[in-house]
Order: structure tokens, then C-alpha cells, then sequence
């Protein structure tokens, strides 16, 4: 069991989480069934419960952790966006029953990106004083052309209606914008490398699900394959509360 920089019972609620999460995944692809075109076959419950069990880690870093000290608006940030972040896999996965299911998707998981945004900005100026000016603007362009690059090869598709389109693409900038600002911080702290590399995993598989959707892409498993890049990427995410109070420390 790890320890982790919280209260002893965050942490061991922490511990019993991450078994769950991983659990759930494994028995959530091995007792599936294929769907009917074979683009997945983790259960949906199964992924739903593991999202919200990152959630719920992102609250006990905020509560069990950083209330009270210098991170505690970063964490809160980070549990905001994740609540963000769920209810985007809730209305993907036709559990929240709303008009418009990709658009309301993309809004959600849009609010999640300003909020990390927000919140790396607000760790790396204000807690560790990081220089954020050129790696900052140089990483949030490099990542918006890359975003922009994916979605016009991968994503933008004749076939679909020019507000869904031009959607995914500021979504898409977006998502490039916060890679961008992680990957500024872990230019200049290597206690950030994993969180840019959550942030790129977060992009790839929203590219890819962006294709699946509006090309109509379906590869085998597809769907279990952009689930698991989005999952692990939402973890380095969470887990960027452990590094940082672990510096603090």
C-alpha cells in the first residue's frame, strides 16, 4: 500500500480506490460482452464507477491534503474539473439523457479544461513561482497546431453538420491549451512530467474518439482503447496533487 501525502485516512481511502479502479477494469473488459459492432466490451457501469472513483481521489487530495495550505485552490480546481470530466463520460455513455449528447459532452469536458488551465496556472505563478512567459506561450502554441492539425487529418469530416465540425475543433484547441500549460510546468519541473503526459493522453484520445464519432470509425475495440488512454491520462492528472504535496512537504 502507498502512503500518500494526506491525512492517514485519506490515504488509505486513496489505497482502497485505486484497487477499485483497477479492478474495475480488469474485470469490467474480462467479463464484457462485445457490443453490437464490437467497438467495446468493458462494461459501461464498470468505466462510469472508475471515473467516479477518481473523482472521489480528487477530493480526498483536496480535503484530506492540501485544505488549509497553499494548494488547497489547485487541488479544488483539479476536483472541479474532474466532476466536469465525469459528467462528460455520463452524458457520452447516454447515462444523463440530454439533446445534443456530443455537444453537451464537449461543453462539460470543455469547463474541465479551463479549470485545469486555471489551476496549473495558479500552481506554477503563484505556489512554486515557475517563469511561465516563453516556455508557456511557445508550449500552448506548439500543442494548439498539433491539435489543430490531428482534427483537420482525423476528425473533420464532410459528413458532419459544420457546428459539430468547427465544435470539435475549438474543443479540440482547447484540450491543445492545456496540454500546453502542463507541458510548460514539467519544462521547468520534472515533478510535472506525468501530469503532461495525462494532459497529451487526455488530447490523443479525444482525437481518436473524434474519429470514431465523425468518420464513423469502428475498429475493433476502439471505444475500450480511448477509454483506457482518457482513464490513465485522468489519473496523472488527479495524482499531480501527490507530486505537488510531496514538494510541499
Amino acid at each position: 500500500m502507498f502512503v500518500w501525502p494526506v491525512a492517514p485516512w485519506a490515504s488509505i481511502a486513496i489505497n482502497v480506490l485505486l484497487v477499485l479502479w483497477a479492478g474495475l477494469h480488469l474485470f469490467g473488459f474480462l467479463l464484457g460482452r462485445p457490443n453490437a459492432d464490437g467497438t467495446s466490451r468493458m462494461f459501461p457501469l464498470a468505466k462510469m464507477a472508475s471515473s467516479a472513483a477518481l473523482v472521489v481521489c480528487a477530493l480526498l487530495f483536496w480535503v484530506g491534503g492540501a485544505r488549509g495550505t497553499p494548494l488547497a485552490a489547485f487541488s479544488a480546481l483539479l476536483f472541479f474539473g474532474m466532476f466536469f470530466g465525469f459528467l462528460g463520460d455520463l452524458t457520452l455513455a447516454g447515462f444523463l439523457r440530454l439533446p445534443q449528447e456530443v455537444v453537451f459532452g464537449m461543453l462539460w469536458f470543455g469547463i474541465g479544461h479551463v479549470l485545469y488551465i486555471v489551476g496549473f496556472l495558479t500552481l506554477g505563478l503563484f505556489v512554486f513561482g515557475l517563469r511561465l512567459g516563453g516556455a508557456l506561450l511557445g508550449a500552448v502554441a506548439a500543442w494548439m497546431i498539433v491539435a489543430g492539425v490531428i482534427w483537420r487529418v482525423l476528425v473533420a469530416s464532410p459528413e458532419t453538420p459544420p457546428i459539430l465540425n468547427y465544435g470539435a475543433l475549438g474543443y479540440g484547441l482547447l484540450l491543445g491549451a492545456m496540454t500546453g500549460v502542463a507541458t510548460s510546468l514539467a519544462v521547468q519541473n520534472p515533478a510535472f512530467v506525468r501530469t503532461a503526459a495525462g494532459a497529451a493522453l487526455f488530447l490523443l484520445s479525444d482525437m481518436i474518439l473524434g474519429n470514431a464519432l465523425f468518420r464513423k470509425n469502428k475498429t475493433r475495440l476502439i471505444h475500450d482503447v480511448i477509454w483506457v488512454l482518457y482513464i490513465v491520462g485522468q489519473l496523472f492528472i488527479v495524482f499531480t496533487n501527490a507530486a505537488v504535496l510531496r514538494l510541499m512537504g
